[in-house]
């Protein structure tokens, strides 16, 4: 897991997805893996919902370790 800080262009995603109501739906290219797993690390809780779907096994070890 990358606990480095965002860029500057994944902070402004995160920031707006966040702050607003949004749908996140996301495609491999930009990196946006570390996005992604912020969102985990918010939405980890036993009271949240989270679905996370069509993750390979790689993909699937990289967001559970």
């Amino acid at each position: 897991m990358s606990d480095r800080k965002l860029l500057e262009y994944e902070e402004q995603i995160y920031t707006e997805v966040f702050t607003n109501d949004s749908i996140l739906i996301m495609a491999e290219g930009l990196g946006i893996e570390r996005i992604f797993l912020n969102f985990l690390r918010i939405y980890s809780d036993p009271t949240q919902l989270v679905m996370v779907l069509n993750l390979d096994e790689q993909e699937e070890k990289y967001f559970i370790e």
